[in-house]
C-alpha cells in the first residue's frame, strides 16, 4: 500500500516542485525589474538634484550681480551729489580764494568757466594742482606763502576725499570719469597747499 501511495504522489510532488521553481523565478524576475526601475528613478533624481543645484547657483549669482548693480547705481547717484557739492565749494572759491607769494597772486580760480559741471571741476582742479606745485617750489624762498580763503580749501579737500572714496564702489564708467576729472590730484593739491601754511594739517593716505 505504501508503495502505491508513494508512486501515486510522486508525480504530484514533482509538479509542486516545478511550480515552486517557476513561481520563484517569476518573483526573482519581478524583483530584478523593480531594482532596475529603482535605479532609473535614483539616477533621474540625482540628475534633477544636480540641475536644481546649478539653478540655485545661477540664481544666487544673478541676485549677487543685481545687488552689485543696485549698489553701483546708488553710489553713482551719491557721486552726482558729491560733484555738485565740490563744484559749489569751487564756485565760492572763485571769488574768495587765492594763494599769494610776496604779495603776488600765484593761484586764483576767478575766471569764467565751462557751464558744464564736470569739465569745470576738472579745469579748476588742474589749475589748483599746477599752482600747488609752483607754490611748493616757491615756499623755500624768502617770502612766505599766504592763502586767503583757507577754510574753503579745507572744505574742498574734504569734498574731494569723499568723492575719491565713493568712486571706489561706483560703476566702471563713473570711476573712469572721476579719474579723468583729477579728483585724486585735487586732493594732493589741497594737502600740499595746506601743508605750506599748516604743516600739521597734512593728511595721511592721500
Amino acid at each position: 500500500m505504501g508503495d502505491f501511495f508513494a508512486g501515486a504522489f510522486a508525480p504530484l510532488a514533482f509538479l509542486w516542485l516545478v511550480a515552486a521553481v517557476l513561481l520563484q523565478r517569476r518573483e526573482l524576475a519581478a524583483q530584478r525589474q523593480e531594482l532596475i526601475e529603482a535605479r532609473a528613478v535614483a539616477t533621474e533624481q540625482v540628475t534633477e538634484a544636480r540641475k536644481n543645484v546649478a539653478f540655485i547657483a545661477e540664481q544666487t549669482e544673478l541676485l549677487k550681480r543685481q545687488r552689485q548693480v543696485d549698489e553701483e547705481r546708488r553710489v553713482d547717484e551719491q557721486i552726482d551729489r558729491l560733484l555738485e557739492i565740490a563744484n559749489g565749494t569751487l564756485d565760492r572759491m572763485s571769488s574768495r580764494f587765492m594763494v599769494l607769494y610776496g604779495g603776488q597772486v600765484i593761484i586764483s580760480l576767478e575766471k569764467d568757466w565751462s557751464p558744464s559741471s564736470n569739465p569745470r571741476l576738472a579745469a579748476r582742479i588742474e589749475l589748483l594742482y599746477a599752482g600747488s606745485k609752483k607754490a611748493a617750489n616757491l615756499a623755500g624762498e624768502n617770502e612766505a606763502i599766504e592763502i586767503r580763503g583757507i577754510e574753503l580749501l579745507k572744505q574742498l579737500s574734504i569734498d574731494l576725499k569723499d568723492l575719491h572714496e565713493a568712486s571706489r564702489k561706483a560703476s566702471m564708467p563713473v570711476q573712469a570719469e572721476v579719474r579723468q576729472m583729477g579728483v585724486r590730484e585735487g586732493r594732493v593739491a589741497c594737502q600740499k597747499l595746506l601743508s605750506l601754511v599748516e604743516p600739521q594739517s597734512s593728511e595721511e593716505g592721500i
